[in-house]
């Protein structure tokens, strides 16, 4: 931290995710074709902010993306495991813009930002019917 670092992927464990967060770290939580690592934030549910957290998926392949997509099988997994909606969504749209610093460009909805809005059909389902693109 004393270099700089902001956030690590390399939390396998519920304790490694608690620790990087109480060091003021981003802990980003591996979900893709190497890890699964989704289901240690579990644990933390009730008990920690998710702000700083970030579903990655540190490396997938060509046949994955085209049977579950980007990140969409992710958040639904996060939804399936009993993560709230809002704070899957939040997870891989605002918190990282804020990491990154471009939160006051994208992450969220609101005039002056590049914003995509995808509406969802039934809830629960993070499988989106209608997408816009930069808000249009």
């Amino acid at each position: 931290m004393a270099t700089g670092v902001e956030s690590c992927h390399e939390s396998i464990s519920t304790d490694d995710v608690l620790n990087r967060l109480v060091m003021g770290l981003y802990a980003m939580i591996r979900e893709g074709d190497i890890r699964r690592d989704l289901e240690i934030i579990l644990p933390l549910k009730d008990k920690v902010d998710f702000r700083r957290m970030i579903p990655v998926t540190d490396g997938t392949n060509p046949s994955l993306l085209l049977r579950t997509g980007y990140l969409h099988d992710v958040v639904q997994k996060a939804v399936d495991l009993g993560i709230d909606a809002m704070d899957a969504v939040r997870m891989v749209t605002l918190n990282p813009a804020e990491h990154l610093g471009l939160d006051t460009l994208i992450g969220g909805i609101a005039p002056g930002r590049h914003g995509d809005l995808l509406l969802l059909g039934v809830p629960g389902n993070m499988k989106p019917e209608v997408g816009f693109q930069r808000g249009g």
